[in-house]
């Protein structure tokens, strides 16, 4: 009786040419995952800001002035953060006729060197961004998307 041995398994090569595959399309892909990550955190710190402008507009038809802080919008506190802790919005300058609204990059987190850096928005509703990386060459206007 002649028993005939099978091997199986993957040959070095094959192993190789699955793992250039894998590292390639991660080298494609997670920039394009980081990007869109940044974007939605963009996203979100803009209508969290809209949100509060529109708060501040609808204070400033009931009381003919604008409201000195987070607080009297009906916000918890002074510091509202958007979900997963982004960005940090808060009012930064008020006065009876006047607000800004910030969105700050929390510096903790690994996408604190946007290009976009901070969101601004103010009573007359000019959006404008600051803090931007020394290396950055995007305007206000792509960053708020307009």
């Amino acid at each position: 009786m002649i028993f005939q041995r099978t091997e199986s398994g993957y040959t070095l090569i094959e192993m190789l040419i699955t793992v250039s595959i894998v590292g390639i399309l991660a080298a494609v892909v997670y920039p394009a995952y980081t990007n869109q990550v940044e974007r939605a955190g963009r996203t979100e710190a803009k209508t969290m800001l809209l949100q509060a402008h529109a708060r501040q507009e609808s204070f400033f038809g009931t009381n003919n002035r604008y409201a000195g802080n987070m607080t009297a919008l009906g916000y918890g506190n002074n510091l509202l953060l958007t979900e997963n802790d982004r960005y940090h919005v808060s009012m930064n300058a008020s006065s009876p006729n006047t607000f800004v609204l910030d969105a700050v990059p929390n510096p903790a987190l690994p996408h604190a060197d946007d290009s976009c850096g901070s969101f601004v928005i103010d009573h007359l509703t000019v959006k404008d961004i600051k803090h931007q990386p020394s290396t950055a060459t995007i305007s206000a206007r792509n960053c708020w998307g307009g």
